[in-house]
């Protein structure tokens, strides 16, 4: 069972596993009715796959047999978490602790989370690793701690062998409703709008390909665990500024970006990239960090979906 099935990870972890052709049934649990909208008739295509309009605030009577959750649903967007914490831990500790109820109730033996590394771990010690110790400085961030935390107590309880995925700054196809830099550059560049920077443009992240993130959860799926908790940064090990980003921007796309310059803002990372040296090791993970094709094939989806839609 996939939650969030129908968002921009989700999509791609789809697209993903309908190619592997391995899983007799797919339930996707999604809510929002534009991603339904959107992707219903690729899901028709496919009698493996149903699709679940659910809230997952409600789940007292929901009942599915089955091997494993991956848990990709959230409120996702750090500046929002910090105008509306309390719909923030709503939409990712509460709902989390309901699926793992569920989880706990109807046996399910193994539990994947996509959670965070940038906001999770705050402003730290660079590069982090899983041995990092974790300073939310965001609601968003606090609350994927959280997560961890109950979903940790849970593997230990009940035996629920559980994957908890540290994703670094997720780009890629799929990705049209996001509120991320990657989306508002790629809006700012085809509809000529002002990009806005909130500080300098020297705060940094560590931008990873959705695609390599969609086999990273696959291998989680398939793989069986010597370990009942597993902990894996999904990374590259790349520091990219704001900047260079920009300047890749009018690269690949000709276009020149014009800029309005704000204060920063609270509850945002300056600086982050991470170490995914356990991954590789465990889950044979070695990303694409190729950021300028891939942003090139990235800003070609976009303008595609954007003239199609």
């Amino acid at each position: 069972m996939i939650t969030g099935g129908l968002g921009f990870i989700g999509s791609n972890f789809l697209e993903l596993i309908i190619n592997n052709n391995k899983f007799d049934k797919i339930y996707i649990i999604d809510n929002n009715k534009i991603s339904i909208k959107r992707y219903y008739i690729p899901l028709n295509l496919n009698k493996n796959i149903k699709l679940i309009n659910h809230d997952l605030l409600k789940l007292e009577d929901f009942k599915l047999n089955l091997d494993c959750i991956v848990h990709l649903a959230a409120a996702g967007n750090v500046i929002e978490s910090t105008k509306n914490p309390i719909y923030n831990f709503e939409h990712n500790v509460r709902a989390t602790l309901n699926i793992l109820e569920f989880a706990r109730k109807s046996k399910v033996p193994k539990f994947i989370f996509s959670s965070t590394g940038g906001a999770l771990m705050g402003n730290n010690s660079l590069p982090i690793n899983e041995n990092s110790y974790p300073k939310p400085i965001s609601p968003y961030g606090a609350s994927k701690l959280s997560c961890e935390s109950y979903i940790n107590a849970y593997s230990s309880m009940y035996e629920i062998e559980s994957y908890i995925l540290r994703f670094g700054n997720v780009y890629g196809p799929y990705c049209f409703h996001k509120k991320g830099v990657v989306n508002k550059l790629l809006e700012c560049t085809l509809q000529k709008k002002i990009f806005n920077i909130f500080g300098d443009g020297t705060s940094s992240r560590d931008y990873i390909y959705v695609k390599d993130i969609a086999k990273a959860i696959l291998s989680c799926v398939l793989k069986d665990s010597n370990s009942m908790q597993n902990t894996y940064h999904l990374s590259t090990n790349v520091e990219t500024t704001l900047n260079e980003l920009i300047k890749i921007f009018t690269k690949i796309t000709d276009t020149k970006i014009d800029i309005n310059y704000f204060p920063e803002r609270i509850g945002e990372v300056y600086r982050n990239f991470a170490d995914y040296n356990l991954a590789n090791k465990e889950l044979s993970f070695e990303p694409n960090k190729d950021l300028e094709s891939l942003l090139e094939d990235t800003f070609r989806w976009y303008k595609n979906y954007l003239y199609n839609a």
